[in-house]
């Protein structure tokens, strides 16, 4: 089946299951306004027999205005051949930051008679049961983080009680029973976070007294931001089994527009700036900072991308789907590249 009739189906059956004719689905997307608001049912006609489609970007604010979980719409796109290339520059962008001299000589343990194999990984959600040690690894993480002059301010907040009333989603991935990787995110319906990020570039404050009290349980109605507000990964697979299970959640959640990752890493700034993200706040001014912003240089970034942008890029569609993460099923890529999780 062609992509224009993938959209055209997937698009009629949240219709009709909505039971809306074509007229009141159109009415739907206008009153979102901005470049839904001039779709007419004659449009919205061709789009469901897929006679045309729309750009990839404009086809996720159309479906997500009825439907929040656009997962198994973005796995049937699959990743077209033509895109190769970005994918091939994404994988080197992972050798370098996981496997160059530097990173492996930085890692070197004079106890540790030889390297340590991390091939099983396990990823475990924050709860009551498993806290206590994980919140004492975490502030040890941060706390080494000072000598960069960056700062997180999760110690204000009980991280258990807000994953357990849905304000935030925190997960520990472990090796062993060792702990070689966590993701931690935070919900703010719209604009709160806006408003935040406003106010500490407008009294030039740290990025650190963004008030994480403001964030709001993530619930099926309304509009949400997402702040993956600290991430660490020791090796590449934890990374990869992170974005996969960070990029799954986002496209079940599709009610969430906007994406803001805290981020000190070369690598990262690199390859997000590439992605189409934009540096929405910085800080730490520092010669061999990663965020260049005119001539300076700083050493810790708020970065920002639309999700209905953030979904058609190569990058994303690659480690949501195909990139041998998924543990439940196989794909061609996993024997390409042998440090997928699966």
């Amino acid at each position: 089946m062609g992509e224009s009739k993938v959209f055209g189906s997937y698009l009629k059956a949240i219709r009709t299951t909505l039971g809306l004719t074509q007229e009141q689905a159109s009415i739907r997307l206008n009153l979102l306004g901005g470049d839904l608001a001039n779709i007419d049912c004659v449009t919205f006609s061709r789009w469901e027999r897929g006679i045309t489609q729309p750009s990839l970007s404009r086809r996720v604010r159309v479906l997500r205005a009825f439907e929040n979980n656009l997962l198994p719409y973005l796995c049937s796109l699959g990743l077209d051949s033509s895109l190769k290339d970005e994918v091939e520059q994404f994988e080197l962008s992972l050798k370098q930051r996981y496997q160059d001299a530097m990173s492996i000589i930085s890692g070197i343990d004079y106890n540790t008679p030889c390297p340590v194999e991390h091939n099983n990984i396990e990823e475990e959600e924050l709860s009551q049961s498993n806290e206590q040690e994980f919140i004492h690894s975490l502030n040890n993480f941060h706390n080494q983080l000072k000598s960069l002059n960056i700062k997180h301010n999760l110690a204000t907040i009980d991280l258990v009680e807000y994953q357990k009333d849905g304000r935030a989603i925190a997960y520990k991935y472990l090796s062993r029973r060792e702990l070689v990787g966590h993701n931690i995110g935070m919900f703010f319906t719209e604009p709160t976070l806006e408003n935040e990020i406003d106010r500490v570039k407008k009294n030039r404050l740290p990025i650190d007294v963004i008030d994480l009290r403001l964030t709001k349980p993530l619930k099926d109605k309304g509009v949400y931001s997402y702040y993956a507000i600290s991430q660490h990964s020791k090796n590449e697979r934890v990374f990869r089994r992170q974005l996969h299970t960070e990029f799954t959640f986002l496209a079940q959640n599709a009610h969430i527009h906007h994406y803001y990752a805290s981020v000190t890493l070369k690598s990262s700034v690199d390859v997000m700036l590439k992605m189409g993200f934009s540096v929405a706040a910085y800080e730490g001014e520092n010669p061999v900072g990663a965020i260049k912003v005119g001539s300076k240089r700083y050493t810790r970034a708020i970065m920002y991308i639309e999700t209905s942008e953030l979904f058609t890029q190569p990058e994303f569609l690659y480690l949501l789907t195909c990139c041998g993460v998924c543990t439940h099923r196989q794909c061609d890529t996993c024997t390409e590249h042998p440090d997928c999780i699966c």
